[in-house]
Protein backbone atom coordinates (compact mmCIF):
# COMPACT_ATOMS: atom_id res chain seq x y z
CA UNK A 1 0.00 0.00 0.00
CA UNK A 2 1.35 3.42 -0.92
CA UNK A 3 1.03 6.25 1.58
CA UNK A 4 0.76 9.70 0.08
CA UNK A 5 2.38 12.64 1.80
CA UNK A 6 0.51 15.91 1.49
CA UNK A 7 2.75 18.89 0.96
CA UNK A 8 0.93 22.22 0.83
CA UNK A 9 1.40 23.81 -2.55
CA UNK A 10 2.76 27.33 -2.72
CA UNK A 11 1.73 29.62 -5.56
CA UNK A 12 3.99 32.37 -6.86
CA UNK A 13 3.29 35.24 -9.23
CA UNK A 14 5.52 37.29 -11.49
CA UNK A 15 4.79 40.95 -10.75
CA UNK A 16 7.03 42.63 -13.33
CA UNK A 17 3.82 44.05 -14.80
CA UNK A 18 2.02 45.21 -11.65
CA UNK A 19 -1.26 45.67 -13.53
CA UNK A 20 -1.30 42.05 -14.72
CA UNK A 21 0.65 39.61 -12.49
CA UNK A 22 1.14 36.18 -14.03
CA UNK A 23 1.15 32.80 -12.33
CA UNK A 24 4.54 31.04 -12.34
CA UNK A 25 3.79 27.27 -12.37
CA UNK A 26 7.48 26.29 -12.36
CA UNK A 27 8.26 28.21 -9.16
CA UNK A 28 7.15 26.09 -6.22
CA UNK A 29 9.39 27.21 -3.37
CA UNK A 30 10.57 30.47 -1.80
CA UNK A 31 14.15 29.52 -2.74
CA UNK A 32 13.21 29.36 -6.44
CA UNK A 33 11.23 32.61 -6.17
CA UNK A 34 14.23 34.45 -4.70
CA UNK A 35 16.25 33.58 -7.80
CA UNK A 36 13.78 35.43 -10.05
CA UNK A 37 13.26 39.19 -9.87
CA UNK A 38 9.76 40.45 -8.92
CA UNK A 39 8.25 37.05 -8.08
CA UNK A 40 6.12 36.93 -4.93
CA UNK A 41 3.98 34.35 -3.09
CA UNK A 42 0.20 34.47 -3.43
CA UNK A 43 -1.94 35.81 -0.62
CA UNK A 44 -3.22 32.30 0.17
CA UNK A 45 0.37 31.03 0.33
CA UNK A 46 1.27 33.72 2.85
CA UNK A 47 -1.90 33.21 4.88
CA UNK A 48 -1.28 29.46 4.84
CA UNK A 49 1.35 29.88 7.55
CA UNK A 50 -1.14 31.46 9.96
CA UNK A 51 -2.89 29.01 12.29
CA UNK A 52 -6.66 29.20 12.23
CA UNK A 53 -8.47 27.92 15.34
CA UNK A 54 -11.68 27.16 13.43
CA UNK A 55 -9.90 25.18 10.70
CA UNK A 56 -7.71 23.25 13.12
CA UNK A 57 -10.22 22.59 15.89
CA UNK A 58 -13.57 22.28 14.13
CA UNK A 59 -13.42 22.05 10.32
CA UNK A 60 -10.53 19.60 9.91
CA UNK A 61 -11.67 17.04 12.54
CA UNK A 62 -15.24 17.18 11.22
CA UNK A 63 -14.13 16.73 7.60
CA UNK A 64 -11.75 13.90 8.46
CA UNK A 65 -14.52 12.12 10.36
CA UNK A 66 -16.94 12.50 7.45
CA UNK A 67 -14.32 11.34 4.95
CA UNK A 68 -13.35 8.35 7.14
CA UNK A 69 -16.99 7.22 7.26
CA UNK A 70 -17.23 7.44 3.46
CA UNK A 71 -13.76 5.91 2.88
CA UNK A 72 -13.14 3.49 5.78
CA UNK A 73 -10.11 1.81 4.19
CA UNK A 74 -8.05 4.91 3.41
CA UNK A 75 -5.11 5.78 5.67
CA UNK A 76 -5.53 8.89 7.83
CA UNK A 77 -2.83 10.70 5.83
CA UNK A 78 -4.89 10.42 2.67
CA UNK A 79 -8.01 11.57 4.51
CA UNK A 80 -6.09 14.58 5.81
CA UNK A 81 -4.95 15.41 2.27
CA UNK A 82 -8.51 15.13 0.99
CA UNK A 83 -9.72 17.54 3.69
CA UNK A 84 -8.25 20.55 1.90
CA UNK A 85 -7.46 19.36 -1.58
CA UNK A 86 -10.93 18.72 -3.02
CA UNK A 87 -13.97 20.96 -3.32
CA UNK A 88 -17.44 20.47 -4.77
CA UNK A 89 -17.84 22.11 -8.19
CA UNK A 90 -20.67 24.66 -7.81
CA UNK A 91 -22.36 23.68 -11.07
CA UNK A 92 -21.82 19.91 -11.27
CA UNK A 93 -21.33 19.05 -7.57
CA UNK A 94 -18.41 16.74 -8.49
CA UNK A 95 -15.21 16.66 -6.45
CA UNK A 96 -12.48 18.72 -8.09
CA UNK A 97 -9.01 19.75 -6.91
CA UNK A 98 -8.87 23.13 -5.20
CA UNK A 99 -6.22 24.19 -7.70
CA UNK A 100 -8.86 24.03 -10.46
CA UNK A 101 -11.44 25.98 -8.53
CA UNK A 102 -9.37 28.17 -6.21
CA UNK A 103 -8.93 28.10 -2.48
Amino acid sequence: MTHLLYIPMAHFYNCKDTTDPSFEPDIETPAKARKVNKVYPSVTTVLGIVKDAFLDSIYKPRMMTDLARKNPFLPWQELERMTYVFRKHPATNEDIPSSEFGT
